[in-house]
């Protein structure tokens, strides 16, 4: 049914096992199971939250999937409730990292509202983790339709109040004019990487070959991005 449309299947398995399980962190920490990933999941509030926006229009967006579909200009988003508590195990994590990655996402509906989560941003900027964020890309229409790298960390200093980014990794290899032009459709284009503006933002550029084509459509490299981002550690 139409229930479901707009929602992504990781949100909807999610939805289910905390169903079943009865608590949303138990629902993370058996999907984990399920899946058998190699790392660990955390969640970074275990309160029920809901996500809205206020679009360039000055109209207010209530839920993620809304938000995602609605195809107009963001100006910001925020959280019901305001500042919900983090949990334990995700300051915790941030105090231990040697490198926090941000994305690859959704600017507005999914990297952003992480750092909403009360103190998790200023954890970030108190560690000693090197912050790297993982620009898309290519732009999203709605969310970040024309957008370039420099206006995705804009964005990301407005929500948050500081600037906790250190790195931002961009694709260096051009994308081909076939996906280009299949993109332009949808309204959405590679994302711009203005150097200039970033540099002035106190962030350093890292250019790498970050993409792959699955079924015509762009999408980050999970081995070509790994390296890059394992590259800073050193």
């Amino acid at each position: 049914g139409k229930e479901l449309e707009g929602h992504s299947l990781g949100n909807l398995f999610i939805g289910a096992l905390t169903d079943i399980t009865g608590s949303f962190e138990l629902a993370v920490r058996e999907a984990g199971n399920i899946l058998t990933i190699r790392g660990r999941v955390v969640p970074v509030t275990l309160e029920k939250i809901t996500l809205s926006a206020v679009l360039k229009n000055k109209k207010n967006i209530n839920g993620q999937s809304r938000i995602s579909n609605i195809g107009k200009p963001i100006d910001r988003v925020f959280m019901h409730p305001a500042h919900p508590l983090p949990s334990s195990e995700s300051i915790e994590a941030i105090k231990k990292a040697r490198l926090v990655v941000l994305g690859p996402g959704s600017l507005y509906t999914s990297v952003i509202p992480n750092l909403l989560v009360k103190n998790i941003a200023l954890e970030i900027k108190r560690s000693r983790a090197k912050v790297v964020y993982v620009c898309n890309i290519m732009t999203q229409p709605g969310e970040t339709r024309k957008y370039s790298a420099a206006d995705h960390l804009e964005a990301i200093s407005k929500h948050v109040g500081i600037n906790i980014v250190d790195y931002v990794i961009v694709n260096s290899r051009p994308i081909p004019k076939e996906l280009i032009n299949k993109y332009r459709k949808k309204l959405s284009a590679p994302v711009k990487i203005d150097e200039t503006r970033i540099s002035k933002l106190g962030v350093k550029v890292v250019k790498a070959d970050v993409f792959s084509v699955e079924k015509g459509l762009v999408r980050h490299d999970p081995e070509k991005l790994a390296k890059a981002i394992i590259r800073l550690t050193a």
